[in-house]
């Protein structure tokens, strides 16, 4: 032990002694060993890490086979309940659903994320709680009966200050009273990943709609199961079509969607890990896992590299050190233990790069506040990845034997080498044959290095010419200086509506605004199908619409296009013709080759006079409006009035739930006197999502943004250390050939020959790894077609832009070393030895 503690004192000294070799090693370490740390952290909990939960693989998530990859998998509750009663496979079944509700607390009304859960919900996940008690199953079995709620952690602490007193008192969801019985643990959020309030299924009368226990159209829950301890897996599958036909005989299926290709209900299990991860988000994380073990990969070549080139400066140390009676075996170690000392610094480098990291990973995650692909970011919420054990022993673990790999090389060629020769330098025969070796040695990992930086920067090249095509995609509006705002979650008289407009029409800063039941970019539009006149009935996709109910100034707030006919008016109200605008894909779609105007057609919906499928007039089209994901394409769109309503005055089947603000102030202030002046109408009103359409625009490509941006620092980081490699491997030729230069400048050669001469051998280099790179990326990145919008993984611009850059990094790493051997004197040089 004193003499390792003496081979590491003297290591850190040499260390300290090549202080800019020490830093550019250590950072290199630090970085690559940090992001494959932050990135596995993530992939270990999505692949690895079963769910927090007694027995988690016995948990399955029960959805419809309707040949898609996860099933349909909500359901209403006369289904759930029928397969509830009809199953012997389970030793429960328990349904839940995710939804926003309006809750007061004290004199303070916001929008709070809860589920509405079955009793035995908890008792399935094996959760308990952290105060008071979970629901009981009495709680379970009359609607309406028992309006009690449960609180989540980070609730209870903001808004009830921690009081462990809180047992019995009340909160008011949707105007109703709740008795607080119980607290959640702190480590639990539900199934969304993101609920902080419980309330149980019998009270979804009251917080959604009357008929929601009831009604077979309504398709709101998610149904998990837990099998019963003596049935395997393959035994519960196996057992499947019987119940499938009991449930189906009990409550037929009214949703073709549900149904396979051949008409038939078939239930199917999942285990419940899977339905919680998105397809995307572990494709994009074993692309990143994958490409931070290429910078791993040139992390480790390039400070091999460096090493080689220290071993050799070092050679007349090591020989004295030897012919003092230093053991071979001892020289040997000595290196070993200060690369393993170079790879211990790069490992605590890379804890503090990993920390910082998983921060940056959580925070600067996609946007989770938006329908169409919320489970990609919830992701995040539901497993909550983080640094553990297994991953500091990881990180250790990669740094000792990237250290030993470092240190193999250059410990191997001293224990073989000639003392006699090394204390001679660099003279003789076989010196300049190892010295040849060397320079080769030395070339090849410059050609890996720059090989595999070529893959990554293709791959970031390509995810960010996506993300740029995808922020030109017409979004159909002006977002600039638009702010949105939700607010409700419960119908009001139509009077209210109107009284929110006034009031803030009436504030200094706004130019227009608008309501609407849908804002773009939200993706939460309501879909039906319609009934077109002069047609048969139709209920295939065919006829299927997103429904908008909408004041007249939506579309000159947003500054939507009006391509025909005309736009809403204050005239479109109770008792005037019916009417509504469509969008141009609607009537490209629904009436190709036809003028869409004066057409009619008729809703499933009750209108303002309780008058069912009253006809309804088209009076205008307007430009398509991008509702959903931007890569997606436009969706068949329509615009009902909502001075028009669908239900009666006093109770609305469709009402607007979104403010729309076009202004040319800074949003803030604004913003705020928007919240009192609403709730100068009704102090319960929650407002919440507010942003402006700039922000969710931004927001709504963060996905793309996300794997973009972590690829590009991936691949930015490789480029450098490339050009670090081919700037070390000439520098270290430059050194190697002193003499021969020195003789061929003594012999009437001209710099500009040397500086040809030096570059050209670097040209080389770089040119021999783009081409294998380039062969590497045109196989690996075909992998990545689901994450490109518009662009072609083979794409030749990516490619040639990405040569090109390597080319000129290289030829700029060259030029540096080539121009400090034409400076060389020649008389020095033939006196170097």
């Amino acid at each position: 032990m004193g003499t390792l503690w003496q081979d590491v004192r003297y290591g850190l000294r040499m260390l300290a002694r090549s202080p800019g070799l020490t830093v550019v090693a250590v950072l290199s370490l630090a970085l690559g060993i940090g992001a494959n740390t932050a990135i596995f952290s993530v992939v270990d909990a999505l692949l690895f890490k079963p769910l927090p939960y007694p027995q988690p693989e016995r948990l399955m998530a029960v959805a419809y086979d309707n040949e898609q990859p996860q099933g349909f998998q909500f359901w209403p509750y006369p289904k759930y309940a029928a397969l509830r009663d009809a199953q012997v496979s389970f030793d429960s079944v328990a349904a839940y659903s995710q939804l926003q509700l309006s809750a007061k607390i004290g004199e303070q009304a916001e929008r709070i994320e809860a589920e509405v859960v079955t009793a035995n919900y908890f008792s399935m996940l094996g959760v308990q709680a952290g105060l008071g008690r979970v629901f009981l199953p009495e709680e379970d079995q009359t609607p309406g009966a028992h309006p009690v709620v449960l609180l989540g952690h980070r609730l209870w602490q903001q808004q009830f200050g921690g009081d462990p007193q809180v047992i019995g008192k009340m909160l008011y969801l949707k105007r109703q009273p709740f008795t607080v019985v119980g607290v959640m643990p702190a480590n639990f959020r539900g199934q969304s990943g993101t609920a902080e309030l419980w309330v149980p299924m019998m009270m979804a009368g009251t917080l959604l709609y009357a008929d929601a226990l009831n009604a077979q159209y309504a398709w709101w829950l998610k149904v998990i199961a837990r099998l019963k301890p003596d049935l395997t897996e393959a035994q519960a599958r196996a057992e499947m079509p019987i119940l499938s036909a009991k449930v189906a005989e009990l409550v037929p299926a009214q949703l073709n969607s549900m149904l396979t290709k051949s008409g038939e209900e078939r239930i199917r299990l999942i285990p419940l890990k899977e339905t919680k991860i998105d397809p995307a988000v572990k494709k994009s994380f074993l692309i990143l896992l994958a490409a931070v073990g290429f910078v791993m990969l040139i992390v480790c070549v390039n400070t091999a590299s460096l090493l080689l080139a220290r071993a050799v400066a070092r050679q007349r140390e090591f020989a004295v050190r030897v012919a003092l009676g230093a053991g071979r075996g001892r020289v040997f170690r000595q290196v070993l233990t200060e690369s393993v000392l170079l790879a211990g610094l790069g490992a605590c480098g890379g804890l503090l790069v990993a920390l910082w990291g998983m921060d940056w990973l959580t925070i600067s995650r996609p946007w989770n506040a938006v329908g169409f692909w919320s489970q990609y970011a919830r992701t995040f919420d539901y497993f909550a990845p983080g640094l553990d054990t297994t991953v500091f022993a990881f990180n250790f673990l990669l740094a000792f034997v990237a250290g030993i790999a470092f240190g193999l090389v250059p410990a191997w060629q001293t224990w073989r080498a000639d003392v006699n020769e090394m204390l001679k330098g660099s003279g003789g025969v076989s010196a300049a044959s190892r010295s040849l070796g060397r320079v080769r040695m030395r070339s090849a990992l410059v050609v890996a290095e720059v090989a595999l930086s070529v893959v990554l920067l293709v791959s970031a090249g390509l995810m960010t010419r996506s993300f740029l095509r995808l922020l030109s995609v017409p979004l159909g509006f002006e977002p600039e200086g638009v702010v949105t705002m939700a607010f409700g979650g419960e119908r009001k008289p139509l009077e209210f509506y109107r009284a929110v407009l006034e009031r803030v029409q009436g504030l200094p800063g706004v130019e227009q605004a608008s309501l609407g039941l849908g804002i773009p970019l939200a993706g939460s539009m309501n879909r039906g199908g319609i009934q077109i006149e002069g047609r048969t009935l139709d209920s295939s996709a065919k006829t299927k619409a997103a429904f908008n109910v909408v004041t007249p100034e939506y579309f000159s707030t947003f500054r939507i296009a009006v391509i025909k006919g005309r736009s809403l008016t204050a005239e479109d109200r109770i008792g005037a013709p019916r009417v509504a605008l469509i969008s141009r894909t609607m009537a490209e779609r629904f009436w190709p080759g036809e003028d869409p105007i004066g057409k009619r057609f008729k809703t499933p919906f009750r209108d303002a006079y309780g008058a069912a499928n009253a006809w309804i007039q088209i009076v205008g089209v307007v430009d398509d409006v991008k509702y959903g994901a931007v890569e997606d394409p436009a969706e068949p769109t329509l615009y009902l009035p909502a001075w028009q309503p669908l239900g009666t005055p006093s109770v609305l089947s469709f009402a607007p739930d979104s403010l729309v603000i076009r202004t040319a102030t800074h949003a803030a202030p604004l913003i705020a006197a928007v919240k009192r002046e609403m709730r100068s109408i009704d102090q319960a009103m929650p407002v919440s999502d507010v942003s402006t359409m700039r922000e969710r625009a931004a927001r709504v490509t963060s996905r793309y943004r996300y794997g973009a941006l972590l690829m590009g620092m991936f691949a930015a980081l490789g480029l450098v250390l490339s050009a670090i490699g081919v700037y070390g491997v000439m520098a270290f030729s430059v050194s190697a050939r002193t003499r021969e230069f020195g003789v061929r400048l003594a012999l009437g050669a001209q710099p500009r020959d040397i500086l040809r001469l030096v570059i050209v051998k670097g040209v080389v280099l770089v040119l021999a790894g783009v081409g294998l790179g380039l062969a590497g990326a045109l196989a690996i990145t075909r992998v990545l077609a689901s994450q490109l919008y518009e662009v072609r993984p083979t794409d030749p611009v990516t490619f040639f832009g990405v040569s090109a850059l390597l080319i000129g990094v290289g030829l700029l790493a060259c030029y540096i070393p080539a121009r400090r051997a034409t400076r060389v004197e020649p008389m020095v040089a033939l006196r170097y030895e």
